[in-house]
């Protein structure tokens, strides 16, 4: 029982953490303003449309059957893990470019 509850306190902290550690409404929006900081950081070209835009289809593409918040939340995690989003960030404009081949 105490496992349990143990479990299910890191579960809601790794949701709810990158809302207030990014200052954002969702974790999505959370996740997107992460994406904005460690591209800019590197110094990699902006995407055409709103880096929310490019966080959600970029997980939709990588976990197209889990939903939205939890897709979020893995990518928060993953960039706090590897924050070298030089691989990301090509992964995630190849994407975006028009006529790229779906991943």
């Amino acid at each position: 029982m105490k496992l349990l509850l143990l479990f299910s306190f890191v579960a809601v902290g790794a949701v709810v953490y990158p809302r207030y550690a990014e200052h954002s409404d969702d974790v999505c929006g959370a996740f997107a303003k992460r994406l904005e900081a460690l591209m800019r950081t590197a110094q990699l070209p902006s995407p055409a449309g709103s880096y929310n835009d490019l966080a959600n289809a970029f997980m939709r593409a990588q976990y197209p059957q889990v939903p939205a918040a939890l897709r979020c939340t893995a990518g928060y995690w993953m960039t706090v893990v590897n924050p070298d989003v030089t691989g990301l960030a090509q992964r995630v404009l190849a994407l975006m470019l028009p006529g790229s081949p779906p991943r």
